[in-house]
């Protein structure tokens, strides 16, 4: 984890944008305004088995 952070509450920076999850260790390795530019920063960094994710706006509701 990421600080110590969960995922949630890692969550909070990352307001309406994508983001590329490294799940085996709970943490954001990569962000971007799309899903191809959260992948390609990830990958900068050497992570290419990530899942993405886009984290919704804070103040909008969502039902799935």
């Amino acid at each position: 984890m990421e600080n110590g952070l969960t995922l949630t509450e890692q969550f909070r920076d990352y307001e309406d944008m994508w983001v590329a999850i490294l799940e085996s260790e709970s943490r954001i390795v990569g962000s971007g305004a799309d899903p191809l530019e959260a992948r390609s920063d990830a990958e900068r960094k050497g992570y290419s088995e990530t899942t993405l994710f886009q984290v919704p706006a804070f103040d909008q509701l969502y039902v799935p």
